[in-house]
């Protein structure tokens, strides 16, 4: 990634921290998605990785209401007589992908041992990348003028500054232009998919 994407993805996610709807604990579960893997694509540095998609629920205290895409890969083990399970990761971030952590560096960030036990699984978050992005500028073009002076990471007061008045614009153009899609991306909507519930083998 680039580091004007690596800064898009960190201000989308402070974007929907700042416009988080209170969320209330589920009162009651949605199905368990099934998980059909299939190919990445024709690309040949996808070939070791499976990709999938699956529908989970926009809102969670409405588990059979509107659903949401989110996008997965996973790297399988390579030694699968002997697996063990599945890693579940996560860049962080927010608004890091994690379809693009896998993907990138899956074969490089584990040792050998854990890779032959274990596959390695990413998703990109809601609001993120392949999973129902948010949209928050009209064009490429007005999004690299917006972020063209906002540095990637603030070290004096002044930066700060500018980082926090800009992640405070890029929130009010968020909800312009991707008005159902930031109060549904708060991490525990990503943890809501985490959860035990995904059959992923």
């Amino acid at each position: 990634m680039t580091p004007r994407r690596i800064l898009r993805s960190l201000l989308v996610g402070a974007a929907a921290v700042v416009l988080l709807a209170p969320m209330t604990p589920a009162t009651a579960q949605s199905a368990k998605p099934m998980i059909a893997w299939g190919s990445c694509g024709t690309d040949p540095q996808l070939k070791p990785f499976q990709c999938a998609t699956v529908e989970v629920p926009t809102d969670y205290d409405r588990p059979h209401g509107p659903t949401t895409t989110i996008a997965l890969t996973r790297l399988p083990a390579s030694d699968p007589a002997h697996r063990i399970g599945t890693l579940f990761t996560n860049p962080g971030g927010p608004g890091g992908s994690g379809v693009d952590l896998v993907q990138q560096a899956g074969q490089f960030i584990y040792t050998p041992e854990v890779r032959a036990r274990f596959d390695i699984l990413g998703f990109d978050p809601r609001g993120v990348s392949r999973s129902d992005p948010a949209t928050c500028y009209p064009t490429e073009a007005d999004e690299a003028k917006a972020l063209a002076n906002v540095p990637p990471f603030p070290l004096t007061p002044k930066e700060e500054r500018q980082y926090t008045a800009a992640g405070a614009k890029l929130a009010a153009s968020c909800q312009t232009t991707s008005r159902t899609t930031p109060p549904r991306t708060s991490p525990a909507t990503w943890i809501c998919f985490g959860r035990p519930s995904a059959t992923t083998s």
